[in-house]
């Protein structure tokens, strides 16, 4: 934390690896992981993430780094101590980190070893339900499944996006019978988002034929790792898409519920929940002028970035 704090310097990209290679060999060394080494491993992973997504072939780290970053874990063992210390929110963090660095394929052979992708979501929540079935369970649960769906976004995962929600309905179901209380809490809320936002459907295509391929620029590809906002570079200025080109129809209803989480996590003062809410709403509005302009301010004014 403390060099991270630091002024940027030339090097900079590199001293970072250079942190990360040194936690990693530091956690390879030790057999028992509280939730700190965990904690450590998993802003590891996001930061190797970050440097691979770059643009700047000096900040990424190499292939076999990313890859044998897995290695220092018996992911086996890790699984099943965490799962009997009932560890839930320290798994969370770790397979939500692990789906985002390694992919669903891997990371699923790594824990549970040669299984179907679709037996995964039942199979996690059998083991942890069966586990200890208690507030804290259930709610971290819920904010694990709800996490990966709205972390989910390729389409060609959408057969364990559908399993997760399932899951997700009957947490958030049980939360509701334990405690009106729960329902204002970030899992319960998620829940909303996640569940609004996989119900939605993808942008149509236009009477007229027209694509986005038919302007000149460039569709800035964020990655199908969550939720971002769209980002057209045109070539000429005068020449782009309009906005229901990018925008997927919703209706009253899921505006509302939109609106409703929007509300909850400001109530709560979860400002990253509430940014959240507020690009699935954006994205969503025929007119996101609104929604763009408080999602600006957000985070100008409580999250401190732009």
């Amino acid at each position: 934390m403390k060099f991270l704090a630091q002024p940027l310097f030339v090097d900079y990209p590199a001293a970072i690896m250079q942190v990360v290679r040194t936690i990693l060999t530091f956690l390879k060394t030790e057999t028992i992981w509280g939730s700190t080494e965990i904690q450590l491993y998993t802003l590891c992973l996001q930061v190797m993430k970050l440097t691979r997504d770059s643009s700047d072939q000096a900040m990424r780290p190499d292939i076999d780094e990313c890859h044998n970053s897995a290695d220092i874990i018996n992911w086996g063992e890790m699984y099943s101590r965490l799962l009997g210390e009932h560890r839930i929110w320290d798994f969370r963090d770790l397979f939500v980190t692990a789906i985002s660095s390694y992919g669903w394929q891997r990371t699923a052979s790594l824990i549970f070893g040669p299984r179907r992708l679709c037996d995964i979501p039942e199979e996690i929540n059998q083991d942890w339900r069966q586990s200890k079935n208690n507030e804290s369970m259930i709610l971290g649960l819920l904010d694990l499944f709800t996490t990966l769906v709205l972390q989910n976004r390729a389409t060609e995962k959408s057969q364990i996006t559908e399993l997760l929600c399932i899951y997700s309905r009957s947490l958030a179901e049980t939360v509701q019978t334990i405690s009106l209380q729960h329902m204002k809490t970030r899992p319960f809320i998620q829940w909303i988002l996640a569940k609004t936002l996989a119900g939605m459907s993808a942008v149509p295509q236009r009477s007229d034929g027209i694509t986005l391929e038919d302007f000149p620029g460039l569709l800035l590809d964020l990655g199908d790792n969550g939720v971002h906002l769209p980002i057209f570079v045109p070539v000429r200025h005068l020449e782009k898409p309009a906005w229901d080109m990018l925008q997927s129809p919703a209706n009253v209803a899921q505006i509302r519920s939109i609106e409703v989480a929007i509300q909850a996590a400001k109530d709560i003062g979860d400002y990253t929940l509430q940014s959240l809410g507020l690009k699935i709403l954006a994205l969503h509005s025929e007119v996101p002028g609104n929604v763009l302009d408080a999602l600006a301010s957000l985070h100008l004014n409580k999250l401190g970035d732009r």
